[in-house]
């Protein structure tokens, strides 16, 4: 997913995952001629709509905050300058998770891939929740050096809450995804993708505007949105980590974790 959008929580960015994984086959894979551009770009066209998707649910997103009026707009600009954050590191995690599974999996090495991949979640999840907390201390003093009105201040401390918890969520979810593409699944993630801006969208629409006997909530409908399409995301991800083969690189198990305490090096 694109590039860090302040506006839209749902604007993950794209991973280098397509290029490593199609050069990670796992050694039984037959290898495709050349230089490979039919692999490059059946990796690669899944991965594009999913940057499609994104941008697309942005663009509505903004729309639809925009009717709140400019204060909103505001709110959610300085609210999602912290998201964005976190979704940097993040981000770089999920580069070094791609390298690693994808290393792995070329080896033809399972057992590696899963350590790297758990060991992945470990970090991105512990980054998260440490900046989760310290922009959760004090909201109020962050965005007023930020210099939010104290009228924005009010609408977008709700909201910024909503995004951090999103992130939580978000940290585990990006590194299983990173591990799809790594191990040569780029549909998967698409139509994850797809599901996650259906709900985001429809949640807005509902929450944000009131609809079918809710009330209105305003930013804080569309705060609550953003962080059930992370659940969801979330969610259909596990689902798709638990029905993996048992020997297959995303089959985590608890000995996975349990590896974490040998030093990164050794996966």
């Amino acid at each position: 997913m694109p590039a860090l959008d302040e506006a839209d929580p749902e604007g993950v960015p794209p991973l280098p995952s397509a290029t490593l994984a199609a050069n990670a086959a796992p050694a039984d894979t037959p290898r495709v001629g050349g230089h490979g551009y039919p692999q490059i770009w059946a990796l690669s066209w899944p991965v594009m709509l999913s940057q499609v998707l994104a941008n697309s649910v942005s663009l509505i997103d903004v729309a639809m905050v925009g009717r709140l009026g400019p204060e909103a707009v505001a709110a959610v600009g300085y609210a999602g300058q912290f998201f964005a954050l976190v979704q940097s590191v993040l981000f770089a995690v999920s580069a070094a998770c791609v390298a690693l599974v994808a290393r792995a999996v070329g080896a033809g090495e399972a057992p590696r891939a899963r350590r790297a991949l758990a060991a992945s979640i470990a970090t991105a999840a512990g980054t998260a929740l440490l900046l989760a907390v310290l922009v959760a201390i004090s909201p109020r003093g962050l965005l007023r050096e930020l210099g939010a009105d104290p009228a924005v201040i009010e609408l977008a401390v709700p909201y910024l809450f909503f995004l951090l918890g999103s992130a939580l969520l978000l940290a585990p979810s990006m590194m299983l995804e990173s591990a799809l593409r790594a191990s040569g699944d780029a549909r998967t993630p698409m139509a994850i993708a797809l599901a996650v801006t259906v709900v985001k969208v429809a949640l807005n629409a509902v929450l944000i505007f009131g609809a079918a006997g809710l009330p209105r909530l305003g930013l804080v409908g569309a705060g609550i949105a953003t962080a059930c399409a992370q659940v969801v995301g979330f969610a259909l991800f596990a689902w798709v980590t638990l029905r993996a083969p048992r020997a297959g690189p995303l089959a985590l198990g608890r000995s996975d974790f349990h590896a974490l305490r040998v030093p990164f090096a050794s996966v």
